[in-house]
């Protein structure tokens, strides 16, 4: 599966913390516009989780490929946001993709929150 079989021009977002002085200071981030596919990974669902903040409706439907030089967080500690279509999504996992020893692009799964 190639990136330039339907490509989508994309933005990615997302505050990192930075340790200054004795407190966090929050430093937006930015890559883009990147030339990137989006693509279902499944048969569409609503999944519903809970964690410390309350629960939420979402949808781990979507899969993206960036190309190897967007140069992406391989930590996914921050939330990361891709405005697309209208919609937000947060990446799950950040994969780099490798064919003989050389990175090619990275494989992300996406969560669309509701």
């Amino acid at each position: 599966m190639a990136i330039d079989d339907n490509p989508i021009s994309i933005t990615i977002k997302w505050v990192e913390l930075i340790r200054e002085g004795g407190g966090r200071k929050e430093v937006p981030r930015e890559i883009g516009p990147l030339k990137c596919r989006k693509y279902l990974a499944k048969a569409p669902g609503l999944n519903k989780s809970t964690d410390v903040q309350g629960s939420r409706k979402s949808q781990h439907d979507f899969n993206l490929l960036v190309p190897y030089d967007a140069r992406l967080p391989l930590t996914i500690k921050d939330e990361l946001t891709v405005p697309m279509h209208g919609m937000s999504f947060r990446f799950l996992s950040i994969t780099p993709q490798y064919q003989s020893d050389e990175l090619v692009c990275y494989h992300c799964e996406l969560e669309r929150v509701i």
